[in-house]
């Protein structure tokens, strides 16, 4: 199914550590690259969300965006070390017992002794794997919003081809026509100038004059080049770059049919079909 490299999802979950945001969006671009923005504590994910994101995506910019909002994010957790604070306390009360002298313990001077409470550290493990499950969820909707936005590119193409092949065989219909009225105006040519000429020569130039102007090879290589475009459309598999070379080819094809075009016509035509052509490389751009 065709893809588009244009694409966007946001996904929002919460739990108990707290509120998790994945937003994803991917434009057109000619390689895959990738712009991660994740908080400072999830940092150890970084190398795991770029694999995921390059087993799904073949090209396009991808900007993937993590916000993470924690549950009382201002009220740091803390431990007392309570075989640090059991022997503070020991050796506090042999002091006051030797001065005989009875001394109140201060409980903030006790808890600045260094040590005696330490941060708790967070285990971020299953919130790491949460994060990861979160982005599988982004990444698959982001997948089906460029395939929607593919099967639009798909229609948009398609139309184009059919307009395209139109007019090719209607240039294909005047070919004819073209060299009866040149194998004539070159007999009215020779009578006006009353001479005898050799029927024999006169048909060597007008195959030599069609030589010049033939465009029939250029005229299959088009509509062989419309039938492969119609069928890679159709293709699982990413198809943008082998588009984007089809496209270049029938530029190249329609040019030649242009500069050998002598029917004002026939010009008018290939123009027609050069910008069909551009108009259909416009959206293969945005083709993954």
């Amino acid at each position: 199914m065709i893809k588009s490299m244009t694409g966007y999802a946001r996904c929002e979950k919460k739990a108990q550590w707290g509120t998790l945001i994945w937003e994803i969006a991917t434009v057109n671009h000619r390689y895959l690259e990738l712009n991660l923005s994740l908080p400072e504590a999830f940092s150890p994910l970084k190398m795991l969300v770029r694999s995921q994101l390059k087993q799904s995506f073949g090209r396009g910019k991808v900007e993937a965006i993590l916000r993470f909002k924690a549950h009382h994010e201002s009220e740091p957790e803390f431990v007392v070390n309570e075989p640090l604070m059991a022997s503070l306390i020991q050796v506090a009360e042999r002091v006051t017992a030797t001065l005989h002298q009875p001394t109140v313990l201060n409980t903030i001077e006790l808890l600045q002794w260094p040590g005696l409470l330490i941060t708790k550290e967070k285990d971020y493990a299953e919130l790491f794997q949460f994060a990861q499950d979160l982005l599988e969820e982004t990444i698959q909707e982001v997948i089906a919003s460029r395939h929607r936005e593919g099967q639009a590119l798909s229609k948009a193409i398609l139309h184009r081809l059919q307009a395209m092949l139109s007019i090719i065989n209607e240039v294909e219909k005047r070919l004819p026509q073209l060299i009866a009225g040149y194998r004539q105006k070159m007999i009215d040519n020779l009578k006006k100038l009353d001479i005898t000429y050799d029927s024999g020569r006169l048909e060597q130039e007008i195959v030599f004059w069609l030589q010049k102007v033939d465009v029939a090879e250029e005229i299959d290589r088009l509509k062989n080049h419309i039938a492969e475009v119609t069928r890679t459309l159709t293709v699982d598999e990413p198809i943008g770059r082998r588009l984007d070379f089809i496209m270049q080819e029938m530029n190249r094809e329609a040019n030649t049919l242009t500069s050998k075009s002598n029917d004002p016509q026939v010009t008018q035509w290939t123009v027609d079909v050069k910008v069909l052509i551009e108009q259909i490389r416009e959206q293969v751009q945005n083709i993954e």
